[in-house]
Parts: C-alpha cells; sequence; structure tokens
C-alpha cells in the first residue's frame, strides 16, 4: 500500500486526483483520535534521556559531548532527531541546551529595548538577534554558537538555513492563543484551502520552530503546550479552524516545566498552544522562526550588517582555535585553558551569514559562489582586513538587493 508522504499513514488522500483539500470532518477526526493515542516508543530515540508526555526529552550537555567527540555520533543524532520531527511525535525538548547566563544576558539586554515590557501583558521584540548581534557583539555570538542549536536546524533543514527571531515576554491577564499550526501555510487562514494538499504537506519541510526558555518557566507560567503526532494530520491547517477539534485537542496536549536554557524544538505542523501565565512574573523565551534556505523568512534580517559587527569576535575565535593544542573541549591557547570548538565558529557562521546566493538578476551576471558564509569563511582562512570583507559583504548584499 502506498504511504502517506509522513512514511506513518496510509492515505489515499495525498494521491487524489483532486489536487484541494477536500475536508471530511467525520473521517479527519477519526485520523486524529488515531493520532492521539499513539505512543512514544524509547527504543527510537536512544540518545533521549525520557519521554514525557510522548515527547522526547534530551540532555543538552549530554549531546554536546556527543557531538565533541568527533566520531559518527553528530549524523547518528541527526538521524534521530530528523526522525522525531518527521515520523515522529513532532516535538523534542532539549534541557540545558543554552548557558543560563547567556540566557540570562540576552532577557536583561531584551529590557533594554523594548518599552513598557514591566507593566505589558505581552511583549514582543522583533528581529531580535539582529538587534542583540548590533548592540552586544559578543553576547550575541555566545548565544547563537550553540553547536546543538545548529545540529537541530541542520537535521530538519540541510544546509543554508536562515536563522530569524523574536524575544517574548508574557504576563498574567494576557490573552490566551487558540490551538493552532504555524508558518507558512497558518498565515494564509481560510484561504490556504485554494493550496494544493501536498503543499499542506509540504509546508512543514520549510520552516522549524523553537523557544528557548529566558526565565523559569512552571507549569503555573504556562509553557507552551504541544500534541504529539498531531503533524502527520494532512488536513490540519483547516481542520484545527472548526471548533469541534480544538475541543478535541485542548485536553490532550502535553506540557512540561522549563527552566532558563531548556530548549523546545517542533515541526510547525504540530497543533501547539501557549499556556496560561496563572502569575505575576513575565514568561520571557526567545522565539525562533528558522527557514529552509529554499523558504521565505517572516522577518527580514541585514545579515551583512550582523556579520559586520562579530567579525571581530569570528576573528578572535579563528585564531584560538588555529592556535589551540587539545582536542575535545580541552584546549590550550598560549597556555591558557578555552573550550572554543571549531563547531562553535561554524554555528555561528550559519546562525549569522546569508548561505544561499538566489534571487539573483542572471540578466546581469552568472551564478557563483559569493554568499555570505562562503565569503567568511574565506576571509578567516586568508587573513582578509576588515575593508577588504566589508567590501565583499556588500558586494553580495548588493547582488541580492538588485536582483
Amino acid at each position: 500500500m502506498v504511504q502517506s508522504i509522513t512514511g506513518m499513514e496510509p492515505s489515499s488522500k495525498l494521491y487524489s486526483r483532486r489536487r484541494l483539500v477536500q475536508e471530511n470532518v467525520e473521517e479527519d477526526m477519526e485520523l486524529l483520535k488515531h493520532l492521539s493515542e499513539l505512543k512514544t516508543d524509547a527504543s527510537h530515540y536512544p540518545h533521549a534521556k525520557d519521554i514525557v508526555g510522548n515527547i522526547p526529552v534530551y540532555s543538552g550537555p549530554e549531546l554536546l559531548n556527543l557531538i565533541y567527540a568527533g566520531d559518527s555520533s553528530r549524523e547518528e543524532i541527526m538521524d534521530e532527531l530528523h526522525q522525531c520531527l518527521f515520523t515522529g511525535p513532532g516535538v523534542l525538548i532539549i534541557k540545558e541546551m543554552m548557558e543560563p547566563e547567556m540566557c540570562v544576558r540576552a532577557h536583561e539586554f531584551m529590557k533594554t529595548i523594548t518599552p513598557g515590557i514591566e507593566t505589558s501583558t505581552h511583549k514582543r521584540t522583533p528581529r531580535f538577534g539582529e538587534k542583540q548581534a548590533k548592540a552586544k557583539p559578543e553576547d550575541y555570538a555566545g548565544y547563537y554558537s550553540n553547536p546543538i542549536l545548529a545540529m537541530v536546524c541542520e537535521a530538519w533543514l540541510g544546509l543554508g538555513y536562515q536563522i530569524t527571531t523574536q524575544s517574548n515576554a508574557i504576563r498574567a491577564g494576557s490573552d490566551q492563543q487558540e490551538i493552532h499550526r504555524d508558518y507558512h501555510m497558518s498565515h494564509w487562514g481560510d484561504r490556504c484551502r485554494q493550496f494544493p494538499l501536498a503543499t499542506h504537506v509540504a509546508n512543514q519541510f520549510l520552516t522549524l520552530q523553537c523557544a528557548i526558555a529566558h526565565t523559569p518557566q512552571p507549569l503555573t507560567s504556562g509553557p507552551t503546550r504541544f500534541l504529539p503526532y498531531s503533524n502527520h494530520h494532512p488536513n490540519g491547517y483547516l481542520n484545527i479552524r472548526r471548533q469541534e477539534f480544538k475541543d478535541f485537542v485542548k485536553p490532550r496536549m502535553s506540557q512540561m516545566p522549563l527552566e532558563v536554557g531548556d530548549a523546545a524544538f517542533f515541526n510547525p505542523s504540530t497543533y501547539h498552544q501557549p499556556g496560561v501565565n496563572e502569575q505575576d512574573v513575565h514568561r520571557a523565551m526567545n522565539l525562533f522562526q528558522v527557514n529552509s534556505c529554499m523558504s521565505r523568512c517572516m522577518d527580514t534580517k541585514d545579515t551583512a550588517g550582523m556579520t559586520k559587527a562579530i567579525w571581530p569576535v569570528l576573528k578572535q575565535w579563528h585564531k584560538e582555535i588555529q592556535g589551540s593544542t587539545g582536542s575535545g573541549t580541552e584546549r590550550f591557547v598560549n597556555g591558557t585553558k578555552t573550550e572554543r570548538h571549531p563547531l562553535e565558529l561554524e554555528a555561528l557562521i550559519n546562525a549569522t551569514a546569508e548561505g544561499y546566493e538566489y534571487p539573483i538578476n542572471s540578466d546581469k551576471e552568472a551564478p557563483s559562489p559569493r554568499v555570505e558564509t562562503d565569503i567568511v569563511r574565506t576571509a578567516l582562512r586568508e587573513g582578509w582586513d576588515d575593508e577588504k570583507l566589508y567590501k565583499m559583504l556588500d558586494l553580495s548584499a548588493a547582488r541580492r538587493l538588485n536582483a
């Protein structure tokens, strides 16, 4: 029997002669009931330390030790994470992924650039990563150089992904969001029915969603709730707009408390809902939208400007790595211990610079390998001065701007 694109549920819907979504509320509800009863098999996720509410939970420090080992562990872990987001429950938690100090600094910076954050029930700061990179490049570098963050992004999206972030702070009294799926298809509301069903399903492969806790998030603060396996519901972008589906989903959602530095990653097709904050302190997090290079980000991003801002940090880190004599996390530069690792440098470059060269105006020039990530790597390898790097970044940005 032909299987669906998710690899889980046999589905004639995806291979119907009808290109658009054909809603059958009764059948769709039966499928959702089946999906809600699925149980996560721990043997499929050997690197997870626990399964909570059908969601695999990983230890950040344990994953970091494995990927620093330099053997096949990183590829094996990426296979597992991809399976979790694709054919599995569609959501995973990584405990202690970020150093708490990095999150505290980011949150303090958020408070300085977000007017009214202490009194508003809900404040969101768009393009937060860009603002932090330009104002606090060292703090930005320490945060976005996280090799685990880079590994999950690559596991789901491959090369050339683009990270955009929005900081978010919610206090008691804020309005509760509806249960929903995420960008891109959700942006179209009811008009999403005009897109082919195959596009509804393919939507999940264009984006990775992530939320990193910047404050403690006990259950009373309302951390995000998820319905594991709902990412396999083909008609979900339309179904979840119906009240009967929301009523069915709500009592079956999983939720767990988060500590500062914990991260939740999820397939954008997974039904989710931020909880209600019942305590009189902010629940603050950094919301990531990571887009495939073949997708479009919701927010604009000055990648050239950000790369220039962190260039001194990149040069210093490259120097440390080149001068190191240790292995793993035991590294020494001029007799001083450092924990800088090449994966951190790569993670920072990929999180900041543009990794895809299109679109360009092909009437003016032929494609050539002049994407920002390659420019930065070449500049580090060949020891370019600041002026040369900035000029090449400006030329690369102009090629796309004038396309």
